[in-house]
């Protein structure tokens, strides 16, 4: 739609916006969870772009994952399908067998695809979960906050 816009002779200046913002959400999700006091061990739920698939192209797990291994975090990865996608980017990564597995051994959560086996509400008590995807919905013992994108 920008290129049509510019085709025209148009700014679309709201759509550059959104496009910006984001682009940006991924790193506002790291910040998130730098003030929840980022943790050691990291669980990453959900590497594809959306769920249904095992694309990765553009997937905001992608610069979560370059930035928690910047701060010298340990990511455990699970997605039910885009695991092996991601291995060739990130080989040196833990990837999990399961949901469960990844939580289990994290502190922290960052959930990134809105897959249906993340709704699991009991999986994340007493850890530190941001939630991308706003799935979870019953939040006690849970050291949540959440980011819609």
């Amino acid at each position: 739609m920008i290129a049509k816009a510019n085709e025209l002779g148009f700014d679309a200046k709201l759509l550059k916006t959104v496009l910006e913002v984001n682009r940006l959400q991924p790193y506002y999700a790291v910040n998130l969870a730098k003030k929840k006091g980022l943790r050691q061990n990291i669980a990453i739920l959900g590497l594809a772009f959306k769920p249904g698939t095992d694309d990765i192209r553009e997937t905001p797990a992608i610069p979560i994952i370059e930035e928690l291994l910047k701060e010298g975090k340990h990511v455990i990865a699970y997605d039910p399908e885009a695991m092996e996608n991601t291995k060739k980017i990130f080989p040196n990564i833990e990837y999990a067998k399961s949901a469960k597995e990844a939580v289990d051994n994290a502190e922290m959560v960052i959930i990134v695809t809105h897959w249906d086996e993340f709704k699991n509400d009991s999986l994340y008590r007493g850890k530190v979960v941001i939630d991308c995807r706003d799935i979870i919905k019953d939040k006690s013992n849970i050291d949540y906050e959440g980011l819609c994108w």
